[in-house]
């Protein structure tokens, strides 16, 4: 994959969506994106990309926003983010880095 003729590093691939990171000197602006496949020795049509210097984003699955507490619960309607609803102090298991042993 290339944006403006450059690789870009690949974080995930699937069927359906590869994940990439955009180089984080890339000034803002349009630029040419190519997916290539190596094994079918083919690329993709030229689609042009947006590139913005601030773009915030929530990642959205199939139950909406994911967005969690510190306790690992997810944030919704039942479970909603109060300032009177302290995070633990802790994280949770899943979040934490494995002990060596």
């Amino acid at each position: 994959m290339t944006l403006n003729n450059t690789p870009l590093p690949l974080l995930a691939a699937f069927p359906n969506q590869i994940n990439a990171q955009v180089p984080p000197g890339l000034a803002a602006g349009r630029y040419p994106l190519v997916v290539r496949s190596i094994a079918n020795h083919a690329a993709s049509s030229g689609a042009t990309v947006a590139v913005a210097k601030y773009a915030p984003a929530v990642f959205v699955d199939a139950d909406g926003p994911a967005i969690f507490h510190q306790d690992g619960t997810r944030l919704d309607r039942y479970h909603p983010a109060t300032a009177m609803n302290p995070s633990p102090s802790t994280p949770p298991d899943w979040a934490r880095p494995p002990v060596e042993r």
